[in-house]
């Protein structure tokens, strides 16, 4: 029986999003056992998380290059590197990133956002595929799967 885990970092599943961003996954839902899910989203100036909740999951996210602007229910602040912006289950977020390049730790817990992202991810053409570029259909069937787990866009 093992007790941890180590994950490599040449063995990360890399995934397109949404508005040409990237999610290297690190350890899902199935590696931690259900507690928590960790990726690192890759994306420049100008991306935008649109503004939505989470029924299930709390987040941190963490810069790791770069930096972000996080609205957290009424409140917003610049998060740059070396700072964490928690956001949790049930009030409305979104965030931007405001410099190219930027990485971001993004740690939720219980775990399961990461089947989410993979399920999301399959229905997107593209290695980074643009907002524009993604059909109304898509899109839809995006919010239909987000709300299955738990995510309401707002």
């Amino acid at each position: 029986m093992s007790f941890g885990s180590v994950f490599e970092h040449g063995d990360h599943e890399v995934l397109p999003w949404l508005g040409g961003a990237r999610l290297r996954m690190i350890a899902g839902t199935d590696a931690t056992a259900g507690t928590l899910s960790v990726l690192q989203i890759e994306a420049d100036d100008g991306y935008v998380a649109a503004l939505h909740r989470h029924r299930n999951e709390d987040e941190l996210f963490l810069v790791l290059d770069g930096a972000m602007r996080v609205q957290v229910g009424p409140d917003a602040w610049d998060v740059r590197v070396g700072q964490a912006a928690f956001l949790p289950r049930g009030v409305p977020h979104s965030f931007r990133i405001s410099s190219d390049g930027s990485r971001l730790l993004h740690i939720s817990t219980p775990g399961g956002l990461d089947a989410y992202f993979r399920a999301a991810s399959a229905l997107l053409s593209g290695d980074r595929p643009e907002a524009e570029d993604i059909p109304p259909a898509t899109l839809a069937r995006i919010t239909e799967l987000a709300a299955s787990y738990g995510i309401e866009y707002l």
